[in-house]
């Protein structure tokens, strides 16, 4: 039969025992002595007369918002008095409300230990509702609120509960003073009161808490249908474990009630999600899958609409969010995070995402109710927007041995931190749980290693630039040869191999023999010569400075040979880095593996004085080899040392004297009329100023002239008129140039005939 996550889902369904989300009831009773601060003991039945009593000593209940506490007439009209002012005496008071406590959570299904703790007491004079809301968590433990109605004549007032589509009405008004009314609800049921017509209604709410939260509530007797779970999750393990296996990886299982984030743990579930828990409990164990208790999420985001009238669009409201509907979902997130295990064990990754067709049964989300939602208006150039979020408390199960793959199916972002933690902890366990660890640590990274993609195009913010480098360090700790090779020669490839992974690559390959390292290096010199030759050269420099001995280092002339063939063959232009580094780092490294090839490298860079100019590139390198303490002159430095020195004597040789006139440097590449005109004025040997009245965009225009072709020229715009007027005038900046550029030059020949 093939693989549904719906027929597991409909085994679940199976599973429920006795309780709904609310419960309601009406007991006989001695009534208690009520005494309020200010009003002293309350007849009741409630009389008018007390009602405004209390109402004048009473104050404005609040409601609370997104983390908020508001006071809102047109949201909750209703008056309260808090506990402190409150006494609740009678001899047989205590004996009814634990009969009503007891009454309340068998109703709600509940069979541990219950405590109920006074909240405050409630009055809704005429006119009195409280419209659909969620109580909060007010305090540790707490799953329900109970609601008692004293005796008092009124109407209208009735509580309706809301839970999963189901919705329940319940009328607590009880005028007989032998009767106590009651209704309690799990905390997380979408409730509201109703108007009260007339009459006053009298309320005493109470939250209900659990006694003893760490131990998970225990089911009946759920036999075979723990026997139906155990046989389907041990086909699923199976199937799973089968090559080339397509069913889904996790089994996601939402629950039925909402839970914080704070609330969250196995022994605080209710109803039927602590008995499906504990039978998944059971099953899971006995299946060999993990079981945890998650809180699952799902972002969206996309194109909203305006759906207002466009009179309305102005007034106040403008931002009112039900003038908007949701258009499109252009993006959606789905993760899993608060992780919960039966037995406490923490889980070593805060975040996991999951896949849709993971959800059991398959349209779950469908259910998911909406834990908040914004938009955006139109600003811009960009239309209106709205973001979106749902919330469910959900079980997740997987193949015990399949935890690595759940991890590295997560991605890079999940798994290499994850394999971090994981080989820490190998490195500071005890001898009986190292074994366990390494194997973990082994299959992690091989997973990683073997799906690991490479792009073919990388931007410089991508998380594999990012991450091989700290992959490489890891192999470096695991000490897994296969693995490090296997990353190497699969994933230092462009055009993720750059500078960054050179010292993650040196500690690295220092584990591999000497015959499996040269073939390393080249081939990863020969595949990423061609587009990350500084790379390799800062890397053969990196190991050409190492500790190595002679013996490991001979075999790497091949890969020189490699990156000098690469260099000689390829348009000059190609240097990317500071061409003074990038000669340094391969002269250097070449004179330790292959002087002669340095020597070739060398006369090959003195051949190109387009790419290698002699002040951008071949001075700054000899100073930048001066200024590295401990290096002796090598055959190749010696000649990019002589040839420097040669070009600046000459260059020193030649006489320097100030303009005689007013002839300046007169070669402008831009051929226009006005441009020609500026050229005459440079040509001239008797004007050292030229006015030039004309439209702006002609004056830009000389002025660009003079900034791309450096004249030797200042300019400012006279504004008397219009048009206004660009005024030229001559100066000596290249002169002054030549003059700070000779003393440069003699500072250098000193510096490098000194050493």
């Amino acid at each position: 039969m093939p693989f549904s996550l719906n027929k597991f889902a409909k085994l679940l369904s199976t599973i429920d025992r006795n309780g709904d989300f609310k419960t309601s009831g009406i007991i006989e009773t001695f009534m208690p002595r009520l005494i309020l601060e200010g009003v002293g003991s309350v007849s009741l039945p409630l009389t008018l007369e007390q009602s405004g009593q209390i109402f004048s000593v009473s104050e404005q209940a609040p409601y609370g918002k997104g983390g908020k506490t508001l006071l809102d007439t047109a949201v909750r009209n209703t008056r309260q008095i808090p506990p402190d002012r409150i006494r609740i005496e009678g001899r047989h008071w205590a004996e009814t409300l634990q009969n009503i406590v007891i009454l309340a959570v068998e109703g709600l299904g509940v069979r541990e230990p219950v405590a109920a703790e006074f909240y405050k007491l409630l009055i809704y004079d005429t006119g009195g509702f409280f419209l659909d809301h969620r109580d909060t968590e007010k305090i540790p433990g707490m799953f329900a609120t109970l609601v008692i109605a004293l005796p008092s004549a009124y109407t209208g007032g009735e509580l309706i509960v809301h839970h999963k589509g189901k919705a329940s009405r319940i009328d607590l008004q009880t005028s007989d003073p032998s009767e106590l009314s009651f209704a309690a609800f799990y905390a997380d049921c979408v409730h509201e009161v109703e108007p009260v017509t007339s009459g006053c209604r009298l309320t005493l709410v109470y939250n209900l808490k659990r006694v003893g939260t760490d131990q998970l509530p225990t089911p009946p007797d759920y036999q075979s249908e723990t026997d139906n779970v155990i046989k389907f999750l041990k086909d699923w393990v199976h199937e799973k474990g089968m090559p080339d296996s397509s069913i889904p990886e996790k089994i996601i299982y939402p629950l039925e009630h909402a839970y914080t984030p704070a609330e969250l743990s196995f022994g605080s579930l209710k109803g039927t999600d602590a008995a499906v828990a504990s039978v998944l409990t059971l099953a899971a164990e006995k299946s060999g899958c993990d079981l945890h208790l998650a809180l699952l999420s799902m972002e969206e985001s996309g194109s909203a609409s305006y759906n207002g009238s466009y009179r309305s669009r102005w007034k106040e409201d403008e931002d009112d969010e039900s003038n908007f509907e949701v258009d499109e979902v252009f993006d959606r997130t789905l993760s899993l995070s608060h992780w919960q295990h039966p037995e406490g064990v923490p889980f070593e990754t805060e975040s996991l995402p999951f896949e849709e067709n993971e959800l059991c049964p398959e349209n779950a989300l469908d259910n998911l109710e909406e834990l908040e939602e914004s938009f955006h208006e139109a600003t811009g150039n960009e239309g209106a927007s709205f973001e979106r979020s749902y919330q469910s408390a959900a079980l997740v199960l997987w193949p015990r041995d399949r935890k690595m793959s759940v991890i590295h199916r997560a991605g890079l972002a999940i798994s290499i931190p994850f394999l971090d933690k994981l080989i820490w902890e190998w490195e500071n366990a005890h001898s009986g749980q190292k074994s366990l660890l390494e194997k973990q640590a082994e299959e992690l990274s091989a997973l990683i290693i073997n799906s690991w993609t490479v792009p073919e195009r990388l931007n410089p913010w991508s998380s594999e630039l990012k991450l091989t480098p700290r992959m490489l360090n890891l192999l470096l700790r695991l000490g897994n040869e296969n693995h490090i090779v296997a990353f190497i020669e699969r994933h230092m490839v462009p055009p993720v191999y750059g500078h960054k992974d050179n010292e993650a690559l040196i500690g690295t390959i220092r584990l591999l023999p000497s015959s499996r390292f040269s073939s390393l290096m080249t081939n990863l010199i020969e595949k990423n010569a061609e587009s990350a030759l500084e790379a390799c050269a800062d890397l053969f420099k990196r190991w050409a400075r190492s500790d190595n001995d002679q013996e490991q280092k001979m075999p790497l002339e091949k890969s020189a040979e490699t990156l000098v063939e690469v260099l000689t063959g390829k348009n000059p232009k190609f240097v990317k880095e500071e061409k003074p580094v990038f000669i340094v780092n391969l002269l250097e490294a070449l004179e330790r593996i292959a002087p002669h090839l340095s020597i070739r490298s060398s006369r090959y860079i003195l051949e190109n004085p387009e790419t290698y100019g002699l002040d951008e590139s071949l001075i700054p390198a000899v100073l930048v080899f001066l200024n590295s303490k401990g290096n002796e002159p090598s055959p190749s430095f010696k000649i990019l040392r002589t040839h420097c020195l040669d070009r600046l004597r000459e260059r020193a040789a030649s006489l320097l004297e100030p303009p005689k006139d007013w002839v300046r440097f007169s070669k402008i590449s831009c051929k226009c009329p006005d441009c020609k005109i500026l050229r005459e004025f440079l040509a001239d040997p008797d004007r050292g100023a030229w006015s030039f009245k004309a439209a702006e965009s002609r004056r830009e225009h000389i002025i660009i002239s003079i900034q791309k072709d450096r004249l030797d020229l200042d300019s400012t715009t006279e504004k008397k008129s219009r048009p206004y007027t660009l005024v030229c005038t001559k100066n000596s900046a290249s002169y002054e140039k030549l003059l700070k550029q000779r003393k440069k030059d003699l500072e250098n020949i000193a510096r490098m005939e000194g050493d």
